[in-house]
């Protein structure tokens, strides 16, 4: 889960799940050229790849007697695992409730949500809570 609170700042919080990273191949062809009297024969290769937090996506085109092809490979990491050198490693995530008592900003908001009795539904999965500040509480009341 990630919070998301009203000055900006985030944090996550969930449940275990699976290590597995997923894989996407997308490829496109186009026609070839048309033909003609002289014929030269080259092929080409280019690759952009693009590592971050959660995935790895790398395109690679490639050109050969006239067929163009693009292809897509991206590698994602399931949810509470985080992309490293060789690939998924887990994450330490919290509970939603220890995740808004981490932040310390949105602890208005905690009593509130304690008061209301809750706390057991904020924990049950995996959800995305935008948590206004102590500060905008005060502003509100």
């Amino acid at each position: 889960s990630t919070i998301k609170t009203s000055d900006g700042s985030t944090s996550r919080s969930s449940s275990d799940s699976a290590k597995e990273e997923e894989k996407t191949s997308v490829v496109v062809e186009s026609t070839p050229n048309r033909p003609s009297l002289l014929s030269f024969n080259f092929g080409v290769e280019m690759s952009n790849c693009v590592d971050s937090m959660d995935k790895y996506t790398c395109i690679t085109k490639t050109g050969n007697r006239g067929i163009f092809k693009t292809v897509k490979v991206t590698y994602r990491c399931c949810h509470g695992f985080v992309r490293d050198g060789q690939g998924c490693s887990k994450i330490e995530l919290r509970s939603m409730s220890e995740t808004l008592e981490h932040l310390e900003a949105t602890t208005e908001f905690l009593n509130f949500v304690e008061e209301a009795k809750l706390i057991d539904t904020i924990n049950a999965g995996n959800v995305t809570m935008f948590a206004p500040t102590n500060e905008a509480i005060e502003e509100y009341i």
